[in-house]
């Protein structure tokens, strides 16, 4: 008997919340107004309860992400701080990318000079510069190429001289590698690479690592990037040693302009003892 009486009164109720919607759709605002009004002095209590909870938990919430004015200053301190030392060692690379571009460079000049003509391929790695004796160029010094060394001075005329690549078969130049300070000599293989020979496997080598050309007096009165080891394994002919190939650290095939560093007086000791060995 509940049963049909609640059955019966369900579709009375939503005509009577039908009626009472429309009513209030289209009743005065004056009358809509009154009705907000009404609920909100009634229900003035719950909702107070429910904002000040709202807060309470946005002020948690706060409180854990906030920090106390000394923590704070400590921190901006520390920032400023950072920066200053990032900005400071920024400088310092710039001053060593800019390296051509410097007039003397711990007694060293720098001879910049067009490529007239370039020859890589796998029997021979040549430019030819528009560079020579009237420059003060001579056999032996070391050429620049995006701040890299990628050659020497192989021979020199009046106005032109030509410059033996680091990927030349016929180039041989003193090299460490990584953090290493064991020398070897790197020759060159022909087309874009150069070979490290006889170092002995107990030196830890990694593809990536930077090859460094070396102290050379006379002629480099300090170390530079050459490239990096592009490939290295064991020696199939000598498993003691390591197979380690070494690609330039720039890309020689479009450069239009090299550096020729130019040893000055202070530095040119023609007789001191090599630091390499074969």
């Amino acid at each position: 008997m509940r049963t049909e009486r609640s059955s019966a009164c369900k579709p009375l109720l939503y005509s009577f919340l039908l009626l009472a919607g429309l009513m209030l759709l289209f009743a005065p605002q004056s009358f809509s107004d009154k009705c907000r009004m009404s609920f909100a002095s009634a229900f003035q209590r719950p909702l107070a309860v429910g904002t000040d909870l709202s807060v309470l938990l946005r002020g948690h919430e706060q409180s854990a992400s906030v920090v106390s004015d000394s923590q704070y200053r400590r921190l901006r301190n520390f920032q400023a701080n950072t920066a200053l030392w990032l900005r400071e060692e920024r400088q310092k690379v710039e001053g060593l990318t800019k390296l051509p571009g410097r007039t003397v460079w711990g007694g060293t000049s720098f001879v910049v000079a067009d490529i007239i003509t370039s020859t890589m391929n796998k029997t021979c790695g040549e430019l030819l510069i528009n560079r020579g004796k009237e420059d003060s160029l001579a056999e032996g010094q070391f050429v620049l190429g995006e701040s890299s060394i990628i050659g020497t001075v192989h021979s020199v005329g009046s106005h032109v001289a030509r410059v033996k690549l680091i990927t030349d078969p016929e180039s041989k130049i003193p090299v460490s590698i990584a953090n290493l300070d064991v020398g070897r000599v790197m020759k060159g293989i022909g087309g874009h690479s150069a070979t490290v020979c006889l170092l002995p496997t107990k030196y830890k080598i990694e593809t990536g690592d930077i090859v460094w050309a070396r102290k050379k007096p006379g002629f480099l009165n300090r170390s530079l990037i050459v490239g990096t080891v592009g490939h290295c394994k064991s020696s199939d002919e000598s498993p003691s040693t390591w197979e380690i190939i070494v690609k330039p650290s720039c890309s020689i095939e479009r450069l239009n302009s090299v550096t020729a560093i130019v040893q000055g007086p202070e530095g040119n000791t023609e007789h001191a003892k090599p630091e390499y060995s074969e």
